[in-house]
């Protein structure tokens, strides 16, 4: 996938997903002129996005919840590269860092392990600025 400004490589998985909503895509809206990956029945006419509303409930969540799932998952599965992070995702070294920094780090021994277990909140509040529910 390219963006203005870097490309992102995406997983065969993903992109066999996209290759099947861009046929539905095709096949639903063949003269669209709507540049945009999402149509709608009511943008397909135009050029203008779908609203947050309308990606909201196809997604089942807002897509800003989804995307810091998503960087925590890759901060999860790269081991807390930050860099990564900046490449995939286009953010700032001090952003990718409150993402890796949720990520746990192997502890110089059990107590201190344990210690850490014990009063670990967890990464999506802390994200989500809840740290004072906890």
């Amino acid at each position: 996938m390219f963006l203005p400004d870097r490309t992102v490589l995406l997983a065969e998985p993903v992109r066999a997903r996209v290759a099947t909503y861009l046929d539905y895509r095709n096949h639903r809206w063949p003269r669209t002129a709507n540049p945009h990956l999402f149509v709608s029945q009511t943008t397909g006419c135009g050029v203008e996005p779908v609203s947050n509303v309308w990606i909201n409930d196809v997604l089942g969540m807002s897509a800003r919840r989804l995307r810091e799932d998503r960087l925590l998952h890759e901060a999860e599965a790269t081991g807390g590269a930050p860099r990564r992070i900046c490449d995939l995702f286009g953010l700032s070294v001090g952003a990718a860092l409150r993402y890796t920094g949720t990520v746990d780090q192997p502890a110089s021994s059990s107590t201190a392990s344990a210690t850490r277990d014990q009063h670990r909140i967890p990464a999506r509040m802390i994200l989500l600025g809840l740290k004072g529910l906890w």
